[in-house]
């Protein structure tokens, strides 16, 4: 087969005949039949049909299966592969992912971590909500401290610090300022980059109102952008148009939200101090006068009127002695067997004694008679070891008791305490704590987490699909600015200085559109002319026939 050489192609025709207007829509097969009425010769044609096969085939047999592969893989490697490269690997993508990951993914892991409490992901944040009095939780959960429902929300569960109620003032204030409005700057300028290119791609498919693309291009994120949306779902008929549309007003409201949200899992609060009220007293008295001992319950040969706490200083040297005892003395196991305390201590698996509890071997057993060194003393394993309270003696195993709190000589049950105590705050000294609540904290990254995704999703969406971005093209506060009042201009019939003039109301019904008059659109064209659509359509042609 001779080889077909194209000396020149004319395509005069394309700038001599009238184009019609451009829409993004219309696919590559369209644009070469176009092209074909417009004047494309035969040899166009063949060209366009031999595109893949290079001068120095081996066989001059040429199949439809053949051509079709060569030509997708030649597409792929020669023109949508460099397409996607050049949008790809750009600056722009690179900022886009590290905004996702600094101000999304990673905030999401790294809380999620440390709210885990060694479980999964924000455990702590949703497990339930205990209140103590400031750090101090030595006396229990406090009555009805229990946080449930919409209250758990802002409990401050992860306190720090004390300060004075000034400290605490400019802490707090400084977290609104810097950090919650910091983030919704952020979030403003990203909401701003990624509406403007939505717009674009957008308007390649129909005309944007007026209003809306006033809001998104100049105002950002706002209130007013909120309220022109929302006025836009409900005229809207495209389905396309009322989803974006939507997911803007969404996103617009996340934004707004921002600083409260910060306000709202963060703040300070008084620091108290518990309370209790037990015994026969009518007052209540602070918890920290209560002091950690041994109270004796029952007393051989002594009616007692309350616990006594006054044998505390013995049975605490009695339950030391007791320790070192079970630690050296033989004992007598479940099973009789008489084995030192050492092999008792061995685990199950090195022994053949099961061991059912740790003090299950008895070092008093009948006939014990061994005597060791406790803290440089003789002391003989089953002793008496008596104990002395008013005045009356007891052997130690004769007496119950049990830890308690002790006020005085008077003892109280932890259970007692725990039913009593109440969080007051301290007026002896006052000072105050600040913290997080870390649901709120837990629920605020992880809509971050899906806010960041789905604006990233949308920018992509626009790089990818609109000819407008792909090529460069951005809006700023001042093209849109421009584009507006062009649109005003032609829907009006009024120039610049004239629109300035004019009566307000008159020009925001002729402009907004009213319930029975359709506003003005910010249309294609305006960013887009026929010049540049022939150049466009140049390029694709030229590029087709160089292959």
């Amino acid at each position: 087969m001779d080889k077909i050489k194209v000396a020149s192609v004319d395509i005069q025709s394309i700038d001599g005949g009238s184009l019609p207007p451009y829409s993004p829509a219309r696919s590559d097969g369209e644009l070469d039949k176009e092209l074909e009425k417009k004047g494309a010769s035969s040899a166009t044609r063949l060209v366009r049909s031999f595109t893949d096969c290079s001068s120095g085939t081996e066989s001059d047999t040429f199949t439809p299966t053949t051509s079709l592969r060569d030509r997708s893989l030649y597409s792929w490697r020669h023109d949508k592969w460099p397409n996607i490269k050049a949008i790809l690997f750009t600056k722009r993508q690179a900022c886009a992912f590290l905004s996702l990951l600094v101000f999304s993914i990673v905030p999401f892991f790294v809380i999620g971590q440390l709210l885990s409490d060694g479980d999964y992901l924000f455990h702590m944040a949703f497990s339930e909500k205990v209140q103590g009095c400031g750090s101090d939780r030595q006396f229990g959960p406090m009555a009805n401290a229990t946080a449930e429902g919409v209250e758990a929300l802002f409990v401050l569960d992860v306190t720090f610090g004390r300060f004075s109620f000034s400290q605490a003032k400019i802490i707090d204030a400084a977290w609104d300022l810097v950090l919650g409005r910091g983030a919704q700057l952020l979030a403003w300028t990203i909401s701003y980059f990624v509406f403007s290119d939505a717009v674009l791609r957008l308007i390649e498919q129909h005309p944007a109102p007026f209003r809306t693309f006033m809001r998104l291009t100049v105002d950002g994120p706002s209130l007013n952008t909120a309220w022109a949306l929302l006025v836009e779902l409900f005229r809207t008929k495209s389905k396309r148009t009322w989803l974006l549309f939507f997911y803007m007003l969404i996103s617009t409201i996340h934004v707004l939200s921002i600083p409260p949200f910060f306000s709202a899992m963060a703040g300070y609060d008084s620091r108290t101090v518990p309370f209790v009220n037990v015994g026969k007293h009518d007052n209540i008295m602070p918890g920290d006068d209560l002091e950690s001992g041994w109270m004796v319950t029952k007393f051989p040969g002594l009616e007692l009127e309350f616990s006594s706490c006054e044998a505390n200083d013995q049975l605490t040297e009695w339950y030391s002695t007791k320790i070192m005892l079970q630690n050296i003395c033989d004992c007598k196991a479940p099973n009789g067997d008489v084995i030192s305390s050492a092999e008792w201590r061995m685990t199950a698996h090195e022994t053949k004694y099961d061991r059912h509890g740790y003090f299950d071997c008895d070092y008093r057993y009948k006939g014990q008679s061994q005597i060791v060194d406790v803290l440089g003393q003789p002391t003989q394993c089953n002793g008496t070891f008596p104990i002395t309270l008013n005045d009356t003696s007891a052997s130690v195993y004769d007496v119950s008791y049990e830890r308690a709190y002790c006020y005085g000589k008077e003892g109280y049950a932890f259970d007692t305490v725990y039913q009593t105590t109440r969080c007051i705050p301290d007026t002896a000294d006052p000072s105050y704590v600040w913290g997080f609540s870390t649901m709120l904290s837990a629920l605020f990254v992880m809509l971050q987490l899906l806010w960041g995704i789905s604006m990233y999703a949308l920018w992509q969406d626009a790089q990818f699909n609109s000819y407008l971005v792909r090529n460069g093209f951005r809006i700023t506060e001042l093209r849109a600015a421009f584009a507006l009042t062009e649109t005003a201009n032609r829907e009006t019939g009024l120039h610049a200085a004239a629109l300035v003039r004019h009566d307000a109301k008159d020009l925001e019904e002729d402009l907004y559109g009213s319930r029975k008059r359709k506003g003005a659109e910010v249309g294609f064209d305006i960013f887009w002319n026929e010049e540049l659509e022939v150049r466009r359509r140049r390029g694709v042609m030229e590029e087709r026939l160089s292959r």
